[in-house]
């Protein structure tokens, strides 16, 4: 029951960059410039307190010899308000669509408190067992942009805000998403991944707090480590978010019908 409340949770963690267009002065900095830019979207992301989170999730994988392709897109729609006592208050709605058969569920966290209702079955269980929180949302994904994994980092200016196109690097940053969560869990198994492609973008409005964070990466890897036949996948992720700060606020449902459960098991 853990995994499935933490799968429920994934799809909103992964993200980083993907498109943004603007012409306006560019500036490329590395080193310590960079890492003090990516620290500043970093604290400015854990200031929001309240949003509108919209995620979509694309990703497709092919066998090694092409006769087997699963194609996955995750929606979610995410509320998420700060709870009087300093928590977080959040109801999520996620729709996943794995070979056309969709589901749906949706999760509600109250202060220390979380609820999944899945249609089929309504559970509660602390939230701490679930990697959702106003740090979760983008959050992880920034915080593995540091010193070792941070290579390059380009930012444009543009009327509204600013667009960031970071360069890291591909194998660390990998590991990384492995220890949290990755797409099939490729990366987080003893198999490393062949990076084809990797986007890291982040766009930011005025005041420098992330309005969107997203990732396009494209990998193959040989899941028996036999060197032949290996797996590829594409992915895309896009976390956007809207009405920053604007107060929100959430209406929850009756929550005395959750049945409680053991994570642990």
């Amino acid at each position: 029951m853990k995994k499935k409340l933490v799968c429920l949770g994934l799809a909103l963690i992964l993200g980083a960059a993907l498109t943004a267009c603007g012409k306006t002065d560019d500036a490329s900095m590395d080193g310590k410039e960079a890492l003090d830019a990516v620290k500043s979207l970093q604290e400015n992301l854990r200031t929001i307190s309240s949003a509108q989170i919209h995620a979509k999730i694309e990703s497709t994988m092919k066998s090694g010899d092409a006769s087997k392709t699963t194609t996955a897109k995750t929606e979610v729609k995410a509320e998420l308000a700060a709870n009087q006592n300093k928590g977080t208050d959040m109801k999520i709605s996620q729709k996943e669509t794995i070979d056309g058969v969709e589901r749906q569920s949706t999760i509600y966290i109250k202060g220390k408190q979380a609820y999944l209702d899945t249609g089929t079955e309504k559970i509660r269980a602390a939230a701490d067992q679930i990697p959702v929180t106003a740090a979760a949302l983008g959050q992880y994904l920034l915080d593995g942009i540091n010193e070792e994994t941070l290579k390059n980092l380009d930012k444009k200016e543009e009327k509204d805000g600013y667009v960031y196109q970071l360069t890291v690097d591909d194998g660390q940053f990998m590991e990384y998403l492995g220890k949290i969560a990755v797409p099939s869990g490729a990366a987080a198994s003893d198999t490393a991944a062949d990076i084809e492609k990797l986007e890291l973008r982040i766009t930011a409005d005025q005041g420098n707090i992330p309005k969107t964070v997203q990732m396009d990466c494209v990998y193959s890897m040989d899941p028996d480590s036999k060197g032949e036949k290996p797996l590829r996948e594409s992915y895309q992720a896009q976390i956007e978010y809207r009405s920053i700060n604007s107060g929100l606020t959430i209406d929850f449902p009756d929550f005395s019908r959750y049945k409680a459960i053991n994570t642990e098991k």
